[in-house]
């Protein structure tokens, strides 16, 4: 890798006439991956920061926009003692509670409560014995194979349809369909 000199990093600082458009590029591009150019040029950038010009100005830029600014706090709550709250706007305020984690575990346990309520964690109990009860079936009429036979866990068996279920709704939307 070709490591450029602190006069050449100087004259890419100064922005000589002389340096073509490729070349500034090509310095550019260098500073991305070269630690020691790096600092090469930082070294350049403290050498030329006394050619830089010096803004005298600043003073009176500051005291005009100072001038330009109204009055924030009324009259009236200027000779209050009382300091003035910030005010958030209402928006914020009513929506604050939604990020609660106590609004989320109320959230959740609504939600488990109508799954008990309405069935569903025992229909899916009952389809998992029912699952049971036919594995069980079959491997009661099965020859007795020894240890070559294996049960396979219900649990198993769901990730199995369901991957193939997901493979399934894959395949559609490769071809063009929709879910």
């Amino acid at each position: 890798m070709k490591h450029y000199t602190l006069e050449q990093w100087t004259r890419y600082v100064m922005q000589e006439s002389t340096m073509l458009q490729e070349e500034q590029l090509a310095y550019e591009g260098h500073l991305c991956g070269c630690d020691e150019c790096l600092e090469l040029y930082m070294q350049s950038l403290d050498l030329a920061s006394s050619s830089y010009p010096v803004w005298t100005g600043h003073q009176a830029a500051i005291e005009r926009v100072m001038n330009g600014l109204q009055p924030i706090v009324p009259q009236e709550a200027a000779l209050s003692p009382e300091p003035l709250k910030k005010q958030e706007p209402m928006e914020k305020k009513s929506r604050a509670w939604l990020r609660h984690p106590i609004f989320h575990y109320a959230v959740a346990a609504s939600i488990t409560m109508l799954l008990m309520g309405s069935g569903a964690f025992q229909t899916i109990m009952d389809r998992i014995e029912h699952e049971n009860a036919q594995g069980e079936a079959l491997h009661a009429r099965l020859p007795d194979q020894g240890e070559m036979e294996q049960h396979i866990p219900v649990s198993q068996m769901i990730m199995n349809k369901t991957i193939v279920m997901l493979d399934s709704i894959q395949g559609k939307q490769e071809r063009g369909g929709t879910r």
